[in-house]
């Protein structure tokens, strides 16, 4: 999902967040952005453990920065959705609870968090009864989704 046209981007914007963190180490965003950048333009597998690292270390260096606890919960759901099994199940998990933790911190942009809830509960196979409570969530407009009383961010 790139947001710039430019088939480059997502390598500009690594090399941008390592020279961040070579200027300052304790730049939480840097390693934030540089997890989410790697498990987007790189096979899953190869990367994960890396990004997981630089986003955990995101947390360690600022445990109230939302943006690492979404970048950690996107990358649990892509490595949920690169394995089988009851591992899988265990990333979605992970997921759920770090975009959880993500919108308590910044509870003013929902819409980012509850896609990675949806995505974790989809993964989970929980997703048809919980999608009238996420939907009620969504920003406006939804069509064709009628909204409802906004429920628990929860599986």
């Amino acid at each position: 999902m790139p947001w710039d046209s430019d088939p480059d981007a997502l390598a500009r914007a690594a090399e941008l967040a390592r020279k961040a963190i070579f200027l300052d180490d304790s730049n939480s965003t840097a390693y934030a952005i540089l997890a989410w950048v790697s498990v987007i333009r790189i096979h899953p597998e190869q990367v994960i453990t890396q990004a997981v690292a630089n986003a955990e270390r995101a947390i360690a260096l600022d445990p109230n920065n939302a943006f690492a606890y979404l970048a950690l919960s996107h990358i649990w759901g892509v490595a949920g959705s690169a394995s089988n099994g009851p591992t899988s199940r265990e990333k979605f998990e992970a997921q759920l609870a770090y975009a959880q933790k993500g919108m308590r911190l910044d509870p003013s942009h929902p819409d980012h968090y509850l896609y990675e809830i949806g995505y974790a509960c989809l993964g989970m196979k929980r997703v048809t009864q919980q999608l009238p409570r996420l939907t009620g969530k969504l920003p406006m407009p939804c069509a064709g989704i009628e909204r409802v009383t906004p429920g628990p961010t929860s599986c």
